[in-house]
């Protein structure tokens, strides 16, 4: 859903395929033989405390399938 709003709101073609971080962070390796991969962390890790059942939830689901 969030790439259809940008994809409609940036103007730009329906076809347009998007794409917001990296499948694994291994792959910033590859990028240049100096990059170094100290840590992988989920985005919501440790910030969860104050926010809702819901948000709480959604937030873990996002971090479990790597969606963030």
């Amino acid at each position: 859903m969030p790439n259809k709003r940008v994809i409609r709101d940036g103007g730009m073609d329906t076809d347009a395929n998007l794409r917001w971080g990296l499948r694994r962070a291994a792959e910033i390796k590859g990028w240049d033989k100096r990059m170094i991969l100290l840590e992988e962390c989920p985005i919501f890790r440790g910030i969860r405390g104050k926010l809702s059942f819901g948000e709480k939830f959604g937030t873990l689901i996002s971090d479990l399938l790597k969606i963030m």
